[in-house]
């Protein structure tokens, strides 16, 4: 009497075995964790999680609270660097401001502003600074000014009784007020590119005048 011949376990059912004791030996995230096998079949239950496309944008794939509470905090505190000039000192004036966030991203302004006196100059850079805040819904602004005198009748060091410059003290005091308000002094050096962009504000009205 001949032995039965045992047929050999088909090649695909090894191989998806192996698969199965591979995959289960893995520790994956729980989206892809969540596989299961019918017989030769393999299927996904329908996830939560939502696989990027291969063209989307990185920067649009967590749209979480968390994440989108993170990056409005870091929108709301703002770090700005202000300088005004005048050529002549009263004559021909401009501003220029650098507003930085916490996500990278930079706005810059440059404004001609008539004829004014230097100390004007750097008032009017820091209200620009200050409505720009405002406007754009910030908590927090530090600023970074060259002007000593600003800086100093800011902080209440200075007392400031100069009539030219008495409404614009008392207007950037109210905006500061609204916001987690900080100002300090730098160098001129320190300060190079916002002093660029007031001289091109009054170099660009030149050349339009021209």
């Amino acid at each position: 009497m001949s032995t039965p011949k045992v047929c050999a376990q088909p090649i695909f059912l090894r191989l998806l075995s192996n698969s199965q004791q591979a995959i289960a030996a893995m520790e994956l995230p729980e989206p892809v964790s969540k596989i299961f096998y019918n017989d030769s079949h393999l299927f996904h239950r329908r996830a939560r999680f939502k696989w990027p496309h291969f063209n989307e944008p990185i920067s649009h794939l967590d749209e979480s609270p968390q994440m989108n509470d993170l990056r409005g905090e870091r929108m709301r505190a703002l770090t700005a660097y202000v300088d005004g000039g005048s050529h002549g000192n009263p004559g021909p004036s401009g501003i220029g401001v650098l507003v930085h966030d916490l996500c990278g991203e930079t706005v810059r302004i440059a404004k001609w502003i008539g004829h004014q006196d230097n100390n004007v100059a750097e008032y009017f850079a820091l209200l620009e600074a200050l409505q720009h805040a405002v406007t754009t819904k910030a908590k927090a602004l530090h600023v970074f000014s060259d002007s000593e005198i600003v800086v100093k009748q800011m902080t209440g060091e200075y007392v400031c009784r100069s009539p030219r410059l008495y409404s614009l003290n008392w207007t950037c005091r109210k905006l500061a007020r609204s916001l987690e308000f900080s100002i300090a002094h730098i160098s001129r050096e320190e300060n190079q590119e916002a002093n660029q962009l007031a001289l091109g504000a009054v170099r660009q009205r030149f050349e339009a005048c021209a």
